[in-house]
């Protein structure tokens, strides 16, 4: 039977993985999940994983997912995901697509998967437990409080890696087979750099420019600097003058990204969660062109922004998903 895991590793323990992993040119994360003998139980969920949907990845798959797990895996746990609830369906072309393709009430409907890596030079996104690590003795470490929407690391760099993969749409996905009458979504995983405390008011503030926002002279209010407020609006000025995209939803440039499935959690915990939904968000796109029908994504907890009543409401997850059990 086919495995995701090579049976020719060593046994590794958490000292000596980073120096095994550099020799044998693998991913750590890979290496641990495949040698870590506490792990063979998330081991054979992604074995399941593998088999079940291997037929919709690329033919590489198990080459990729040694050099980039974080990535790869998350890739995997969404075609499961998909397979689970919709049914994947074939694609006409690997080439020049996103990575699967479902239907929605008769309608294709594509799902490109991206997970970013945290940046390693100047502007690596400082987590809660690096800060951990590193503090000295009596430290106060805290997260949470009014972000920053115009600077922060963390939502600038969600809102530019949506903006990259958006893209695509136009570049490369129209020029084989994707339609503008599709639908189109960005499944993201941020847990490289997040720690986990991405909420529900965060992706009211990324997603429809609504929140508790501390905003810099120049805005077009002119609100003095650290005032909170709530507000929705698709755009801000920056300190430099530059037209900043706040509400991406509210931007119609974005019309044609139906919504984004997002979570910060990564998919060692995914793969052993009894019930995902609380751990997932699926934000509609209030403007899209192609609106997905509310009751589509009833796995995970949903965001949506109602335009006539201003108001932004969430639905909680109607029952559990079968994704991570058989």
């Amino acid at each position: 039977m086919a495995s995701l895991f090579r049976e020719d590793l060593p046994v590794c323990t958490p000292k000596n993985l980073r120096q095994v992993a550099e020799k044998l040119e693998l991913d750590s994360g890979y290496l641990a999940l495949a040698s870590y003998p506490e792990l063979v139980e998330v081991r054979n969920i992604f074995n399941r994983w593998y088999l079940e949907i291997k037929d919709f990845l690329d033919k590489q798959y198990i080459k990729f997912i040694q050099k980039d797990f974080h990535s790869r895996s998350w890739e995997l746990f969404c075609g499961k995901l998909l397979n689970t609830n919709f049914g994947l369906k074939t694609k006409k072309s690997q080439i020049g697509t996103p990575d699967f393709l479902i239907g929605i009430n008769s309608t294709p409907a594509w799902i490109e998967s991206m997970a970013p890596e945290n940046a390693t030079n100047a502007n690596k996104i400082l987590l809660l437990r690096d800060q951990f690590n590193t503090a000295n003795s009596g430290t106060m470490i805290s997260g949470g409080g009014p972000i920053n929407e115009l600077a922060d690391p963390v939502v600038f760099r969600i809102k530019s890696k949506i903006l990259d993969k958006y893209k695509s749409f136009f570049t490369t996905y129209l020029n084989f087979g994707v339609k503008k009458s599709d639908f189109y979504i960005i499944a993201l995983n941020i847990h490289s750099f997040d720690d986990g405390f991405l909420d529900e008011r965060i992706f009211r503030q990324i997603f429809f420019g609504q929140g508790n926002n501390i905003v810099f002279p120049g805005d077009k209010k002119n609100i003095t600097n650290n005032t909170k407020y709530v507000e929705n609006r698709a755009t801000a000025t920056n300190l430099e003058g530059k037209n900043i995209s706040v509400g991406i939803f509210l931007d119609d440039r974005f019309k044609y990204l139906s919504g984004v499935l997002i979570t910060s959690n990564d998919v060692f915990n995914l793969a052993i969660k009894k019930d995902i939904g609380s751990s997932l968000f699926f934000i509609h796109n209030c403007n899209a062109q192609n609106k997905i029908p509310l009751n589509i994504f009833s796995f995970c907890s949903q965001i949506n922004y109602h335009i006539e009543s201003g108001e932004t409401k969430t639905t909680q997850p109607f029952s559990i998903s079968k994704v991570e059990r058989d």
